[in-house]
Parts: structure tokens; C-alpha cells; sequence
């Protein structure tokens, strides 16, 4: 059996609305802490309603190439009430994951890319 994917460090990507596609791309960095099969992490982006950013948790699965998630935001006001639930693939190299995400009432696609070091 390969060993795991590692996972562990700092990204950046980007999420877009299915809804919303005109709105173009909202971007976000990550930093991802992993053991195991278990990651959890930070999340920070732009706060689109108010200005400067929100912050956000992450706790989810590693289970060879998918990724799984829900993004919880942090003193999160009524705009940010909802946890967000990912789902993406970690191409072979470790270096990008991309796929979907879903709210109660909207939903979308991601990416994000390891930070060079």
C-alpha cells in the first residue's frame, strides 16, 4: 500500500459560485494540519459583505487521493452562519486540490494549490 499523500502546510486557492458565475473567483488561503487519515486547519478569505476577512476551521478526511471537509467560519455573522461541505482530489503530485462545495441553497467549485516554500 503507497504511503499516504502529505497534505500538511500552507495553500491558496480560490471558489466560485455556481449561482454566481459572473462573480468570478473569491480566493482563500488555507493552512492544513494533518495525522493519519484526519486533517483540520484554518481558513481565512475575504469578507465580501464587510470587508476584511473571516476566518474559518476545517476538520474532515484524507482517504488516498479524496479530500473531504466542512469549513466552519468562525464568530461567523448571518451571512457565514452555514459550515460548508468540500469534497476534492489531490492530484499525484500533492501539489493541487480541486473540486466541489455545497451550502443549503448554493453550491460551487474550488481550487487550491500548495504555497512554495
Amino acid at each position: 500500500m503507497p504511503d499516504p499523500i502529505d497534505i500538511r502546510g500552507l495553500w491558496e486557492g480560490a471558489f466560485q459560485y455556481t449561482s454566481s458565475a459572473d462573480a468570478g473567483d473569491f480566493p482563500f488561503k488555507a493552512k492544513i494540519i494533518q495525522m493519519d487519515g484526519a486533517i483540520s486547519g484554518l481558513i481565512m478569505e475575504d469578507n465580501v459583505a464587510h470587508g476584511g476577512t473571516v476566518k474559518a476551521e476545517i476538520e474532515g478526511t484524507l482517504s488516498g487521493q479524496t479530500v473531504r471537509f466542512t469549513k466552519t467560519y468562525l464568530h461567523a455573522s448571518e451571512q457565514y452562519r452555514n459550515a460548508v461541505e468540500y469534497s476534492g482530489m489531490i492530484n499525484a503530485e500533492g501539489t493541487e486540490i480541486s473540486g466541489t462545495w455545497k451550502l443549503p441553497h448554493d453550491g460551487g467549485t474550488f481550487v487550491m494549490a500548495r504555497k512554495p516554500l
